[in-house]
């Protein structure tokens, strides 16, 4: 079997344990917690929205501990620019988003707050050792008890965010015994899928001449995004836009705060490959959405193809220079 097809059986295998693990990791969490009799509109905040990020934390945290810090920050800046630009642009071309006016109030300004305290960390030596992770992480706790706090207090109708990821978790489901397997072999695969997916990544940047911090921009970045493009097609298609918009903030606070926070606690991470320009892009990528958003609350399909063109345009230009240095 020649070496590119292992390379590439790795990466692809890697996204398909990574996505079966975290699948199996918060439907059996998230039952677990619904045994225990913990409302779903916390489990929904929590644990759904803890777990949904499990691949991209794995990723992270398996490039780090193997000294492959441009894939693991790389992961966690390219996942945020994917998720804003392709993924939301990709859902407004399929279905106008509507946007609650919750969302420019408190969600965006929250990210970019997050964005903000991320690049400023960064700024003060070029990496995220224990000290600035645990800044993140602290953001996340605050932020988690503000979500339940805000949605306790919220109309019915509102307060349903990340709840309907666990509409069928009911307790005529498997037994607690089923459901922990299910965590622990979710944990397994999880483990096993980041493993391959950074070797494979590492390998066929090594083959093809390419800096470690574009595959993770790049080609990891949209693997590990992969479960967030097919709840989004999903959404748009059933006209759950409002819904597709809360998780992908959400995964991009997640990101930043958790996996950046807890990847810099266990393993420091420096910036490397990645550079500034990635890093503004991310910004512009936050900061963008709010003009688009406030044109009458609706992100509309000529704005969703601008969104996605710049993103491809990003991607052309990350390619570019990749060859370039090549």
């Amino acid at each position: 079997m020649p070496p590119l097809t292992v390379e590439i059986l790795l990466v692809a295998g890697g996204l398909v344990l990574l996505a079966t693990g975290g699948e199996l990791l918060v439907r059996g969490a998230s039952g677990l917690a619904v045994r225990m009799g913990i409302r779903p509109l916390v489990i929904g905040l929590t644990v759904v929205a803890v777990g949904t990020t499990t691949p991209e934390l794995g990723v992270s945290l398996q490039a780090a501990m193997r000294g492959n810090a441009d894939i693991a920050l790389g992961n966690v800046v390219g996942s945020n620019i994917c998720n804003l630009l392709f993924i939301l642009g990709l859902t407004a071309i399929i279905h106008p988003v509507q946007i609650r006016l919750q969302v420019l109030r408190t969600d965006i300004p929250i990210l970019i707050a997050a964005t903000a305290l991320a690049l400023g960390l960064l700024l003060r030596d070029g990496s995220i050792g224990p000290v600035e992770g645990a800044f993140l992480a602290a953001g996340l706790v605050a932020y988690m008890a503000f979500s339940v706090i805000m949605a306790r207090r919220a109309p019915p109708e509102d307060a349903e965010t990340g709840a309907h990821l666990i509409e069928d978790v009911t307790p005529s489901r498997p037994g607690r015994g089923l459901l922990a397997g299910s965590v622990v072999i979710g944990l397994g695969l999880l483990f096993l899928g980041s493993r391959f997916l950074v070797d494979g990544a590492v390998a066929l940047a090594g083959r093809a001449g390419v800096p470690e911090a574009v595959i993770g921009l790049t080609l990891v970045a949209i693997g590990t995004s992969l479960p967030e493009v097919a709840t989004a097609i999903v959404g748009a298609i059933r006209g759950k836009t409002d819904l597709v918009v809360g998780n992908l903030i959400g995964a991009n606070l997640y990101n930043l705060l958790f996996i950046l926070g807890l990847t810099g606690i266990i393993r420091p991470l420096s910036m490397g490959g990645v550079t500034w320009t990635d890093l503004v892009v991310m910004l512009a990528a936050t900061l963008v959405v709010i003009p688009l958003m406030r044109s009458g609350w609706v992100l509309k399909r000529w704005e969703g193809t601008l969104m996605l063109v710049g993103y491809l345009a990003y991607i052309a230009w990350l390619a570019r220079g990749a060859l370039g240095a090549g």
